[in-house]
């Protein structure tokens, strides 16, 4: 024993390279068994240590960089099934040791594991042998330690083959790949939540098929507790919002909230709590709601009291939102009947707006022409200052070049519909009645054209007040 802890990390390795070799090529290996189990524990005994010494950080990093060099971990591997149960779990625990070494070992493992990402379906595959199962089962959590691997092993193909593991019939089986799937989905949150962004609708609807809608215990109550943990991480809110906008999965919620296992039940309200707290409830969600709020909240109340206080919290907020969702639904229906209204007057008024343009006529005016100023006030828009009467009571305004301010301070409008004549000058003007409008001092005025006798008597009645001034 002596001598074997002389060796060298190095050539322990190497020495356990060239048996993995010859198991491999040779149909007969049983006589080096004995010399692999004992090269196996003295990896071992570097790696852990024993009850008398600590590992050697030195030790354990040149036997990691041996063993990564030298490809000897994907013989292990692939010598899992010819070695016997005590050697098959000294690997397992090599593997393992080898995949939680500190840095820079560990990016030695991750580089190494991202060169032979095919390990990770041997790793996998084994699940479907009994006996190698669990052991492949171990080495394949102990390498979701890298974020390279959970990017591999999160692709649809990959997780197709989990999703058959987890609904194994074996009990082991099933549960050790629902571990693996767990860590896969909470381990490495960025990675995880690009994928199932990417990948949303592939995934949950395999996950609301297989697994919470599975007539297996086992299988419902790890996929409503495991699914409870990625939609109310904060990294996935995205993700969880989709989620909870969807009808089917409400459904499927509601449905596990009468399963018969109280367990069942309560990690469904987990999930529940999120649709009632959404604050942007599509319609479809609310009806659902709405209609079976009654039962909902009697099921809620048989929940009964318990300790912890973050759950009694979550199902009182959860029971005064449900009892809200009547009046929210009366308020959406309102706002929703508004808005057709308001669409239906829109399109009228446009259909009278595009008639009204079609008759049109525009009026065109000449210098000297005589046109109606009428001032109508509008309430709280403008009041005109008071003044003396001038000694012109008449005004001459300059439409040209778009300019139809005419400024009237100092003018006394006591009246409202107050009508000031006024001679167009200078240039001249066409104007499109009933769209150009005049602004007096901040009044709104309509132009209008004045004939005949009366715009013939109010010229005269300028004309002598010109001559008297």
């Amino acid at each position: 024993m002596n001598s074997k802890k002389l060796r060298s990390p190095a050539e322990v390795v190497q020495k356990t390279r060239s048996l993995l070799l010859y198991s491999k090529n040779s149909l007969d290996a049983g006589s080096q068994m004995t010399e692999m189990n004992s090269l196996l524990r003295e990896l071992k005994l570097i790696l852990y240590g024993d009850d008398e010494s600590e590992p050697s950080d030195e030790a354990c990093a040149q036997l990691t960089t041996e063993f990564f060099r030298e490809d000897t971990l994907r013989l292990l591997i692939i010598s899992l099934p010819k070695l016997n149960l005590e050697a098959r779990k000294d690997t397992t625990q090599v593997v393992a040791s080898l995949q939680r070494q500190p840095l820079p070992s560990r990016l030695e493992a991750s580089k190494y594991l991202e060169a032979n990402l095919d390990l990770l379906d041997v790793l996998i595959s084994g699940y479907d042998d009994h006996q190698l199962a669990l052991h492949y089962g171990r080495m394949l959590k102990e390498s979701l330690r890298h974020q390279v691997v959970a990017s591999y092993l999160l692709k649809p193909r990959q997780l197709e083959k989990l999703f058959r593991y987890i609904q194994h019939p074996s009990f082991d089986i099933a549960a050790d790949a629902a571990d693996a799937f767990k860590d896969l989905l909470t381990r490495h949150k960025s990675t995880v939540s690009e994928s199932l962004s990417t990948n949303y609708c592939w995934f949950f609807t395999e996950m609301n098929e297989k697994l919470l809608k599975s007539a297996n215990y086992i299988t419902r109550r790890q996929a409503v507790k495991l699914l409870g943990c990625i939609l109310l991480d904060r990294s996935n809110s995205c993700v969880m919002t989709r989620y909870v906008s969807s009808k089917d999965n409400l459904i499927i919620l509601m449905n596990l909230l009468r399963d018969q296992s109280k367990s069942i039940q309560i990690d469904a309200f987990h999930v529940f709590k999120l649709f009632v707290a959404n604050e942007n409830k599509p319609s479809e969600i609310v009806s659902i709601l709405v209609t079976n709020r009654s039962k909902i909240l009697r099921l809620l109340g048989a929940f009964g009291y318990t300790d912890d206080e973050v759950f009694e919290s979550d199902k009182i907020q959860s029971e005064v939102g449900l009892k809200e969702l009547e009046y929210l639904e009366v308020v959406r229906g309102t706002i929703e009947r508004l808005e057709q209204i308001k669409s239906r007057m829109k399109v009228t008024q446009d259909r009278q707006k595009s008639c009204a343009d079609k008759r049109r006529m525009p009026i065109e005016f000449q210098i000297g022409d005589m046109v109606l100023l009428n001032v109508s006030r509008e309430k709280d828009l403008f009041i005109f200052k008071r003044a003396a009467i001038k000694s012109k009571d008449y005004h001459t305004v300059d439409l040209a070049s778009g300019n139809h301010t005419v400024d009237l301070t100092g003018w006394y409008l006591g009246y409202a519909n107050t009508e000031f004549w006024v001679l167009v000058t200078r240039v001249k003007i066409r104007l499109n009645i009933g769209m150009t409008r005049s602004r007096c001092d901040g009044k709104n005025a309509g132009l209008e054209r004045r004939h005949g006798r009366e715009r013939q008597e109010v010229l005269k009645g300028w004309q002598r007040r010109e001559r008297r001034d």
